[in-house]
């Protein structure tokens, strides 16, 4: 999956994903395994989804210059396990967990590589939002 967004004329980058799921129940169901995704202008991946794993996500949040949106990283899931996903150069947090009002439990987080580059807005590799309160850890800065 690439270059989504390049054809959107709306002047926002809200809606280009490489994979969107959103954030029914259903979805967890679901799994995201084994996908190439690079160049977008949104997220990598957005979703509810059970097993986000073995993913490599290159350059997410281009162009929000001409077409600006939030949503700039390299995961950004509220499922449940996240393993050995690569990510490249987002231009947010590589991966964000989000939570729902009961918070962040029972989650599998592991051997996930995140490469940050130059572009990046966030210091953090990986992003635990807990309520709204972020919990951060910092894992790996690389400038191309």
């Amino acid at each position: 999956i690439y270059n989504t967004g390049t054809i959107n004329n709306t002047n926002s980058g809200v809606g280009c994903n490489g994979i969107f799921g959103g954030n029914n129940p259903d979805m967890l169901e679901v799994d995201v395994i084994g996908n190439i995704i690079y160049d977008v202008y949104e997220n990598g991946i957005e979703g509810k989804f059970k097993t986000v794993k073995d993913n490599l996500i290159k350059n997410t949040g281009i162009k929000t210059d001409t077409h600006p949106t939030p949503s700039i990283e390299g995961i950004w899931c509220n499922g449940e396990n996240y393993i050995n996903n690569t990510i490249i150069n987002p231009k947010g947090v590589g991966l964000r967990i989000i939570s729902t009002s009961d918070g962040i439990s029972n989650k599998t987080i592991k051997g996930n590589r995140i490469i940050k580059g130059v572009n990046t807005s966030s210091e953090n590799g990986i992003e635990l939002n807990a309520n709204n309160q972020y919990k951060s850890n910092y894992f790996f800065h690389y400038k191309f």
